[in-house]
């Protein structure tokens, strides 16, 4: 299974380049929003659960994430893309683990790097490059969109398993 490192490093190294990029587009006006000297309930309240909504919803784990960000590392929006990152390289595994078990379920186990690991490197290689994610890993506050995609991986890969 070396190929999945490899994988995760051309990944790392493709999307290198853009880590090191300004704020784009609302970055600056979603991040300037969660700006807090302190860290607690009474700060956190009104900015996780009101503002802006979509759906109904107030996307509360990614404003708390965008804001442990800030507050850790300031408005350095190479912190901000590097976490992105770090979490479709993430999502990236996650897909692998799904593709794997859903490719391992429809058959015997006699040829199951070529039948399983190699068409689930396949798909993951897909999502983790396409150029379609460029802009859901570089611009800031499009956590909200990789985190989503987190749980789906993680709760479909649960749910494959029985979990």
């Amino acid at each position: 299974m070396a190929a999945m490192p490899a994988l995760l490093t051309a990944t790392f190294l493709a999307y290198a380049p853009g880590i090191n990029g300004p704020f784009l587009l609302d970055d600056h006006l979603n991040i300037d929003r969660l700006e807090t000297q302190t860290l607690n309930w009474s700060t956190l309240r009104p900015m996780i659960l009101t503002g802006d909504r979509v759906g109904g919803l107030s996307r509360a784990l990614s404003r708390l994430t965008l804001a442990l960000t800030l507050h850790g590392s300031g408005s350095h929006p190479p912190m901000f893309k590097y976490q992105n990152l770090m979490l479709h390289l993430a999502n990236g595994l996650l897909i692998v683990w799904f593709a794997a078990l859903v490719f391992s379920a429809t058959g015997s186990r006699l040829e199951s790097v070529t039948r399983v690991y190699l068409p689930a490197l396949g798909i993951a290689a897909i999502w983790l490059l396409h150029p379609l994610q460029v802009s859901t890993v570089l611009y800031a506050v499009q956590r909200m969109v990789i985190l989503s995609a987190f749980f789906l991986c993680s709760r479909s890969v649960c749910t494959w398993r029985g979990d």
